[in-house]
Parts: structure tokens; sequence; C-alpha cells
């Protein structure tokens, strides 16, 4: 069976997480091998500023316009009616990129499509990328309507499932499937690290390849502990490496949210990253901050402690940083975030990320035992679970890391051998298309067309007697 699919969702040149990982789906799915199964995929494209988008994109959406969605909903129910093939209809659905009056346009989109009784020919799906255990009224009003008026729904984590299967969730278990975040697995060759940092050591910053490297990817905003994971690296430093502090550097990279820093003319957004800059002079580093790329040329290790890049690296420069770090910080503040790209990233490239206790971390890292409290590390852990607020913590879990070699290249080994088997993008899509295909069979499925029987008796007229005594040899003779 084919199918036509159209993906509802945020998509680069808008900067996102959502985008990215977007495009990363489309990618996977427009793979060779999913050629007997995929006839066409288009986006739909959420956006709130008019951009211009390339051919994957067939419509654009404006974001704050509940006519726009619908609109979008008629041309998705029209293209349907037009294909011979069934429609797939992915919704990635985030409660922060519908910011129309009402907020509900994702479930408005999905029950326009719904009530054109277009029956197998359209089957509808959501990613749910944030299940939160407490919502708020009009959030549980929103999450329980996807549900309704989609035939099922995906989240990254297990625990995802039961949170969203239990009250005062109504979903029905049946219509909730996981399946991992997808992340690209590179060449081993490229993973080396050693020789990926003597590399970035020539383009700047110069002199990386001595050193013990914590990298806090993605777009810095409060809400990312940056602030505790400053305070956990300067205990580690003086501490772990009270004579040889020099010896270990911290790099934040990215860009703030692009939403965050248009708010109120950015002096939030400035006013944040100088407390970053201060708080590291509080804590006796020595901070740089670069805003392009050609900066880095100028900085060197040796005399700088933790450097703000302050600009978004394309995804080959990025992931050249994730495979230079020695640890990854996620200090997040939200412990209620069901799905990360940057900690998703961080198991796909073999390194051990230090995070707080958020389910996407929990559920991968320590499944068994992240509801004890403190630091949570074991023999089958992929990565150190910390309570952020608390430096002690992060900077033991720092040490633990840059005192024991052998552990941490096991440790990336396991990272690497879980992500190749669970979370490659290849795989996400084979499950993306598994669910569909399973949707549509229910869908097309006929059944209680023939003569329906009555019984007449009470009770039926056999009855299964249980040996008391086990069925032995003998009694087959």
């Amino acid at each position: 069976m084919k199918y036509h699919i159209i993906i509802l969702s945020t998509y680069p040149r808008r900067q996102c997480g959502i985008a990215s990982f977007t495009r990363d789906t489309v990618r996977a799915l427009k793979d060779p091998k999913n050629r007997p199964y995929v006839e066409s995929i288009e986006a739909l494209a959420i956006d709130n500023e008019g951009r211009k988008y390339g051919k994957d994109v067939s419509r654009v959406i404006n974001q704050a316009d509940p006519n726009s969605w619908l609109e979008a909903a008629d041309y998705v129910t029209k293209k349907a009616a037009e294909w011979k093939e069934p429609t797939v209809v992915l919704s990635e659905w985030e409660y922060g990129i519908d910011t129309s009056p009402t907020g509900d346009s994702f479930s408005q989109f999905n029950k326009r499509i719904k009530n054109a009784n277009a029956g197998e020919q359209i089957i509808q799906l959501h990613w749910k990328h944030t299940v939160l255990k407490t919502p708020n009224e009009h959030q549980l009003k929103v999450a329980n309507e996807m549900a309704e008026y989609t035939d099922a729904g995906i989240v990254t984590t297990r625990s995802s499932v039961d949170t969203s299967t239990n009250p005062p969730y109504e979903c029905d278990p049946e219509k909730i499937k996981p399946i991992h975040h997808g992340v690209h697995i590179l060449d081993p060759k490229k993973k080396d690290r050693l020789a990926v940092k003597r590399e970035l050591s020539q383009e700047g910053p110069h002199g990386l390849e001595d050193k013990f490297l914590v990298l806090t990817p993605g777009m810095p905003s409060p809400g990312k502990g940056i602030e505790d994971s400053i305070k956990a690296f300067a205990r580690f430093r003086n501490t772990s490496l009270k004579h040889n502090q020099h010896e270990a550097v911290y790099i934040v990279l990215g860009k703030p949210h692009p939403v965050y820093e248009k708010e109120k003319n950015g002096e939030p957004c400035s006013a944040y990253l100088q407390g970053l800059y201060d708080l590291s002079l509080e804590e006796k580093l020595r901070p740089e901050i670069l805003t392009q790329p050609e900066q880095l040329k100028e900085i060197s290790m040796l005399d700088t402690d933790i450097v703000f890049l302050r600009y978004t690296p394309s995804d080959k420069k990025l992931l050249e940083f994730f495979c230079a770090a020695n640890t990854i910080a996620l200090f997040y503040k939200n412990l209620q975030q069901s799905s990360s790209g940057i900690f998703a990233w961080s198991i796909g490239a073999g390194r051990i990320p230090v995070t707080t206790k958020y389910p996407h971390a929990c559920d991968i890292i320590n499944p068994r035992g992240h509801k004890e409290g403190g630091l949570i590390f074991d023999e089958h852990s992929l990565g150190v679970l910390v309570n952020g607020e608390r430096p002690t913590q992060g900077a033991a879990a720092f040490d633990l890391l840059a005192f024991n070699r052998d552990l941490r290249n096991a440790v990336e080994a396991k990272e690497l051998d879980f992500a190749s088997r669970n979370m490659h993008w290849p795989d996400v899509s084979d499950d993306i298309l598994r669910l569909a295909h399973s949707v549509w069979l229910k869908k097309a499925r006929q059944v209680g067309r023939g003569i329906e029987l009555r019984r007449e008796r009470t009770a039926p007229p056999y009855a299964l007697k249980r040996r008391k005594k086990p069925l032995l040899r003998r009694h087959l003779k």
C-alpha cells in the first residue's frame, strides 16, 4: 500500500526544534527504501512572519489566524479526494505553536478533516511533543480533542503513554504509540573525539584538543538551566581540578529562540545573556561571548574557560561540536519535558548527557531508578541524572566522567548501540509508516455484516474440565 503523506508543522526556514524535527522526518520518509510505501510527501508550514519556503512546503498557514488553519484542512480533504491512494495527515503538535485567539487550531484542523467523512481515505495521526502531567483546563481540553479527532497519537517515551492514557486525560490506550525521537547515526570515524577536536582547533577555538569539553547546545533561555550548569562546572573545576583548572572548558552553543530575542525589543534576552556572563565572572571563570563563526579563530581555550557562541551553527558544525564533547550538560528546569531533540542528538552522537530528571531523559538513561533522589548512575545507565539546582551533584557527575575514561567509553558504546537499534531515522520512518498502515487496516476492515446468532441456552452445552493431576507420560500410552 502506498500513501500520500501531509505533515502539519513548523518548518525551516523557521528556527525551532520541531521545524528541524519535521525536516528530518520528511527526509527519512523520502528515503529510496520507502518508495514502495510513499507516493508523495509534503508539508503544511505553520508560519508567523510570512517566510518563503522551499519545494517541500505546499501551503503556508498563518499561525494566528484560525481561518487559515481551516482552509488548510479543506485543502487536505480536497487533495485526498483526488488521490486514489490513502492520505496520511500527521500533525506535529505543540501547545506553543498555536497562538490563535482560541488556542485550539490544531484540534479544529483535525476536526474539520474528520467531519469530511473521508472514511479510510484519510488517516489522521498526531505527534504529542509535550505531555503535561498537570495540564490546566484549556491544555487538557485541547489534548482530549486531539485524541478524539485523530486516529492515533505518537509520543516519544513510554512514560508519556502512561500519562496520556490515565486521568485527567481521556485517551484510549489503543490509540497511543511510543516512537523514539529520530537521530542521525554517523560513521564511527567521524566520532573520533580527539580527531574532531584537532580539526576544530585548527579552525578555532584553538587549544581544544587538550581539554575536557563540557557542551550545552540549543537555544539559550531561562528555562534551560544554564545558570545551574555554570555553577556545577565551576565547582567541578575548583574541587576536582584544583591545581589544573584550565584543563576543563565549557561551551554554550546556540542563538536564543527568535521569539525570546524579539520579546520586549530584546531587553529580557540581552539581560539574561549578560547575567550568564556576569555569573561566570562571579564563579571565577574567564568568559567570552562570540556572535559570528569567524570570531572563533581569535579565541584560544588556553585563555578562556567558558565560551558563549551566540549564533546558529549548521547541522554539520553542530554535530562536530557534539562529537568533540566529553559530556553534554542539559540542566533543563522543565521537568515535564517529554521530548528533547538535543538530548536525542546526545545519545545518537554517543556523548554522555549530564541532565535533569525530565521524562525523555529518565526513560532512556535509567528507566529503573529515576524516581530516586540525588545523583543517579549505575551499570545500566546511558547518562547521569542530577538535580540541577544542586551544584554539588552536577560537579560530581562531571568528576565521575572526567576521571573514569574506561567507564565513559563503555557508556558511550552502549549509547551508540541503543541509538542504532531504536533511534535511527530510517527506523523511525518505518515506525510511522507501520502505524499508518495499522490504522488503515482497522478503518478499511468491514465487520458485523453477516448473520448474528442468538444462544437459546443460558450456558454452553460443553464444559471444559481441568485435570486435577498433571498429565504424565503414562497417560499418553
